[in-house]
Parts: structure tokens; C-alpha cells; sequence
């Protein structure tokens, strides 16, 4: 887990405990991805971390669900 120089930007990246999965995340600024990195630490702590290729919904699944509920 941390943060690294590449070029002008600064990339931080950590690895999920159970799964060994690495994520990374590029930023301008280093404080910037130093705060994305303790985000991810603290969620990962309290257990509210979501992966977040989970969270990406495609608008027609999302419709198709969505559409069912409509009366």
C-alpha cells in the first residue's frame, strides 16, 4: 500500500487483505491519492468496502429492473 511518483501524477494503490486483489487510482495531487488510500484503509476496517467493479450498472440492466417496478 501507497503512493508513487509516475511522471506528474501520483498513483496510489493497495491490495485488499482477504482477496490479494490490487486497486489503484491516479491523482494530481500526492495528498490527494494519500487520502484516497486512508479512505480505502478505513473502509476495509469498519467492513463497508464495496469493490468497486461492483458498483458499475449498465443503464439497461438497470432500466430492465427498473421498468418491472413501474406500475
Amino acid at each position: 500500500m501507497g503512493t508513487q511518483r509516475r511522471g506528474e501524477s501520483w498513483r496510489a494503490r493497495f491490495r485488499h487483505p482477504d482477496t490479494g486483489r490490487e486497486y489503484q487510482k491516479t491523482f494530481v495531487r500526492r495528498a490527494d491519492a494519500q487520502r484516497w488510500l486512508r479512505e480505502q484503509q478505513t473502509a476495509i476496517d469498519g467492513g463497508s468496502w464495496v469493490n468497486p467493479r461492483d458498483c458499475q450498472v449498465t443503464f439497461a440492466s438497470y432500466y430492465a429492473s427498473w421498468s418491472q417496478r413501474q406500475v
